[in-house]
């Protein structure tokens, strides 16, 4: 809810507070990066890295690790995430 009412600093602490219950909710920490993404990219990061970690064929989630990568200037990696994603996700789709 906070999210839609962009209230940033509420849904951080939203996102935060469900991590300290269940470390392993990847919506969470995919949302809770994307968040982060441009006031603490190397967060984002961790956290975008984690989302995949736990559920490595989300779109959504590839999309915000390859942000977040992006953020902190690894190019190179965030390209590599992206081409890796539409090749894996075009494959799923054709089943």
């Amino acid at each position: 809810l906070a999210m839609k009412r962009d209230d940033t600093i509420a849904a951080v602490r939203a996102w935060t507070e469900l991590l300290n219950i269940n470390p392993e909710h990847a919506l969470a920490r995919n949302n809770l990066a994307w968040l982060l993404l441009n006031t603490e990219p190397s967060k984002a990061s961790m956290h975008a890295q984690a989302a995949v970690e736990l559920v490595p064929d989300n779109a959504d989630f590839l999309d915000t690790y390859a942000m977040a990568l992006k953020s902190n200037k690894q190019f190179r990696e965030s390209l590599r995430i992206q081409f890796w994603s539409r090749k894996r996700l075009t494959a799923l789709n054709s089943l």
